[in-house]
């Protein structure tokens, strides 16, 4: 699979939330916090929101991050592709971005996910992707 730094596979072009995620995040991958975190580390999440027709598919292997555009439809394909990950979270965009940028710190997601605005699967294993985003925290502040 042929990537760019900025997680475009192939000649495939992503957009909407996917390409939101994708450049956030895409900086991680010359961080070397990141790299030594992450270099042995093989996970899958699964990051969409309930506005957007694509979904963001984050791939971290041996210190690579990939973010892939995911349709939405038909529903079985996204589930089936959703179950395929370590872990799942439905967040709207605003609140993503300002958690990313810490603007809403995690008990304030807490606070969120408790009222049902966002949802998870598999949380512990989303504590990975909560500790990318200190990563991109300290290396954009």
């Amino acid at each position: 699979m042929n990537t760019d730094l900025h997680g475009a596979v192939g000649n495939n072009t992503i957009y909407g939330y996917a390409e939101i995620i994708r450049n956030v995040l895409m900086p991680l991958n010359v961080n070397e916090e990141f790299q030594k975190k992450y270099g042995a580390v093989k996970k899958r999440f699964m990051i969409d929101s309930p506005h957007w027709k694509l979904a963001a598919r984050l791939t971290i292997n041996k210190g690579t991050l990939l973010v892939e555009g995911i349709e939405k439809f038909p529903d079985e394909l996204f589930l089936k592709s959703k179950l395929q990950c370590d872990a799942s979270v439905e967040i709207p965009s605003l609140d993503l971005l300002l958690f990313v940028s810490g603007y809403i710190s995690l008990i304030g997601l807490m606070i969120r996910v408790l009222k049902g605005t966002i949802k998870i699967r598999g949380f512990f294993n989303l504590i990975t992707l909560m500790k990318l985003s200190t990563i991109y925290k300290k290396a954009n502040h």
